[in-house]
């Protein structure tokens, strides 16, 4: 099925990156996407950055998880084991609300 939404592909099974290259990874990005003049607060920009950086991460994770369960077939079993937490933890963290999103996490997207 081709689609521009990345989370509806499937994943290649490949060995995980380490935490290394992932947090090498964010250091890039950070870099490329803070202005060249960060002002004459750097740290705090990078830090908002990152912050910024790390919202986006958690709406594509809950995004996989939820393909995974609509597409793939996964179940809270299945997450909990793939995240290291229990079943009922995977469930709070990456269900459903009424309104199709999870309030914890997207809520706050909406108002801004």
């Amino acid at each position: 099925m081709a689609t521009d939404l990345p989370y509806l592909e499937p994943v290649p099974k490949e060995t995980p990156p380490s935490q290394r290259r992932i947090d090498a990874a964010v250091q890039d990005v950070l870099s490329a996407v803070l202005p060249a003049d960060p002002g004459d607060q750097p740290r705090l920009a990078r830090a908002v950055l990152a912050q910024r950086l790390a919202a986006a991460a958690t709406r594509i994770s809950r995004a996989e998880v939820m393909a995974a369960r609509d597409h793939d077939g996964a179940t809270w079993e299945e997450v909990a084991q793939a995240f290291g937490i229990s079943r009922q933890a995977a469930h709070e963290r990456f269900r459903t609300g009424p309104d199709g999103l999870h309030s914890r996490y997207f809520k706050r997207q909406r108002l801004t």
